[in-house]
This record gives structure tokens, C-alpha cells and sequence, in this order.
């Protein structure tokens, strides 16, 4: 069986940097201490430090905002970026959080489990660069195009360690998007994510 959940996500084309697409939105979840309390497939939920009960479908649609927070940044998107005050060819990161390159590491050590944890880290020395206590991303004219999780996403493939997470929705072009998610140092990450 299917299950679903409603969100809107947008998801960036980062083929110079990144590689590949993945979500925008600026909602973040908080880092969570989480436990596998059952492996059937509708019953698995992973409960947060809070002891709140999060579905997986909630967490996929989460953790793909995450990601696609870093790949906003490292795409230099507007909605996280501003020309203000940057050096030539760059633009100002604007969100709080990611001040130094430090901050943004660390967050994408969170979010994401290898292969796509150490894609993501290479990609931030060729994409970002920190001077005068701020953090700037490289222009680069990449592409933006959304993931639409209007209609849901589905979960397939779930067991203990893993799961992947498909967007019902997509756009003309793009089609949906996906993440392969492994449960990493005590929690959910994303090891990978197409579209198409």
C-alpha cells in the first residue's frame, strides 16, 4: 500500500555544482533522536526526542526541504542569497543559520548520508566561500524547477534502514522527484535523490 502526504516542495537543478536536483522550501526540521518502533511497513514510525510520532512520510517530506535548502544555497537562489554587499560574482547567503562554511557543512552532514553527503561537501568548495564572517555562493545561472507534493508523496521499499520517497506530482518537465533515505547515526538521512 501507498501512503500519502500533502506539502508543496521546489527542487533545484544544480548540474555544476551539485549534479543533480533535489527540493527548495525553507522549512528546516530540527535534528531528532529517532527509534524504529516497528519494521511493518504501515505501521513504521520514527518518534522524535519530544516523543511526538513522525511518519515516515512526514520525515521524507522534511528531510527533502532540507536538502533542498542546501541545494537552494549552493545554487545561489534568491530566496536564500542577496547581491547586497558580495564580492564580485557572488552573492550573500541570507540565511542566519549558515554563516560560515562551518554551519553549512554541519548541516549537510545532518541532512544527508553517503554517497550524497561527500558529493554535497566536494561540491561546497567549487559553490561557496566564506570572507569577513560571512558566507557567499557562487552565481552561476543555474536552473530552479519544483517538485509538487500537492498530491502526496508515496513510500516504497521500507524496512529498518531504508526507504525511498516519490513525489505523486511533478511538473511537465521535470517529472516527480525521489530520495533513497538510510537510517544513519540514529536517524533518517537522504543517501541519494533523482527526478524524472
Amino acid at each position: 500500500m501507498l501512503k500519502k502526504i500533502v506539502g508543496a516542495v521546489l527542487a533545484v537543478s544544480l548540474t555544476a555544482c551539485a549534479g543533480s536536483a533535489g527540493t527548495v522550501t525553507d522549512t528546516v526540521m530540527s535534528t531528532v533522536t529517532t527509534t524504529v518502533t516497528d519494521t511493518s511497513y504501515d505501521e513504521t514510525v520514527i518518534t522524535a526526542d519530544t516523543g511526538t510520532e513522525i511518519s515516515l512520510e512526514d520525515t521524507a517530506v522534511t528531510r527533502m526541504q532540507d536538502l533542498s535548502v542546501i541545494l537552494a544555497v549552493m545554487g545561489a537562489s534568491p530566496m536564500y542569497t542577496s547581491e547586497d554587499g558580495a564580492p564580485d560574482g557572488y552573492v550573500r547567503v541570507t540565511d542566519g543559520r549558515f554563516g560560515t562554511m562551518d554551519s553549512f557543512t554541519a548541516y549537510i552532514e545532518d541532512i544527508c548520508a553517503d554517497p550524497l553527503r561527500s558529493e554535497l561537501l566536494k561540491g561546497c568548495g567549487e559553490c561557496l566561500t566564506e570572507q569577513d564572517g560571512a558566507l557567499y555562493a557562487k552565481q552561476s545561472g543555474r536552473s530552479f524547477f519544483m517538485f509538487r507534493t500537492d498530491g502526496g508523496v508515496t513510500i516504497s521499499d521500507a524496512d529498518a534502514s531504508r526507504f525511498t520517497a516519490e513525489t505523486v506530482d511533478g511538473d511537465d518537465l521535470y517529472g516527480p522527484g525521489r530520495a533513497v533515505f538510510v537510517y544513519d547515526g540514529g536517524t533518517w538521512r537522504i543517501e541519494s535523490y533523482t527526478y524524472g
